[in-house]
């Protein structure tokens, strides 16, 4: 099909689909004008004949003697328009009225690069850059970032369930077994020890083995920081450097052939 420039009465080739775009607003490739492409349709257009009916029309308003002495302009204004509309040669985008896509093309440009994007796109980068480090840190004891903010995050968002660990620098101060008081047929078992490290470290895993006369294991067992620790509020916390931490037990009493223990942390 075909749409018609109003103000040159150029015509050029056009598609539904372009003229689809931007509500039918195209821009007359010769002169610029901005119009509705749909509402100067052409389903037929014979070149020839325009020009014909184009000459028709001005000879009925001028007399001979009004016409151009040579005809020049508007022979050309006739074969531009004649050539625009017939040569398959020429691409879409000269052939056809310019789309108005500059508010349309500049829109989709905008919301891609939006400044709302791009902040959030960087504070993304950033938090993700941070996280990073301090699991490298918390994990490595590689002071990367402040100590105190490493273990602030981690307590807050979690750095995964391995935390790190150098049981080498867990130290036992004392230790003791003895029936308990209160309770029939049970044990009483207490430790006091302390984390040596220079950084805090997630409480370890106590393992307690009881051993008979001739050395042989009779029981062990491995406890959690919240069953051994005094404190239980402690247990979801890290293990502050040099500070002493008390752990109790209550078990029962595996019988009177046990003589040795032994404290191992995991």
């Amino acid at each position: 099909m075909y749409t018609k420039c109003p103000e040159c009465r150029a015509v050029f080739r056009v598609t539904t689909e372009q003229l689809g775009m931007a509500e039918g607003l195209v821009r007359c490739g010769i002169c610029d004008s901005v119009f509705n492409g749909r509402e100067h349709i052409e389903e037929d257009h014979n070149p020839n004949a325009t020009s014909e009916e184009w000459q028709e029309e001005n000879n009925q308003d001028l007399s001979d003697d009004q016409w151009p002495s040579d005809g020049k302009d508007d022979d050309a204004d006739v074969t531009e328009l004649e050539q625009l509309a017939d040569d398959d040669t020429l691409t879409n985008s000269e052939r056809i009225p310019t789309v108005i896509r500059d508010d349309f093309g500049g829109s989709i440009l905008a919301k891609t690069n939006s400044p709302i994007q791009i902040a959030v796109f960087t504070l993304g980068a950033i938090a993700l850059a941070i996280f990073f480090l301090g699991q490298i840190s918390y994990w490595q004891n590689i002071d990367v970032l402040p100590r105190t903010w490493v273990n602030g995050f981690c307590k807050t968002f979690g750095c995964g369930e391995h935390n790190q660990r150098d049981l080498s620098a867990v130290k036992i101060l004392n230790r003791n077994i003895y029936t308990h008081p209160n309770v029939k047929n049970a044990l009483m078992i207490t430790t006091t020890f302390v984390n040596q490290s220079p950084s805090a470290q997630a409480y370890p895993l106590l393992e307690i083995t009881l051993l008979d006369t001739h050395g042989k294991i009779v029981a062990v067992r491995r406890f959690s920081p919240k069953d051994y620790l005094v404190n239980k509020s402690l247990a979801d916390t890290l293990m502050s450097p040099n500070q002493p931490v008390g752990a109790r037990l209550e078990v029962l009493d595996p019988g009177s052939n046990v003589i040795a223990y032994e404290f191992e942390f995991h």
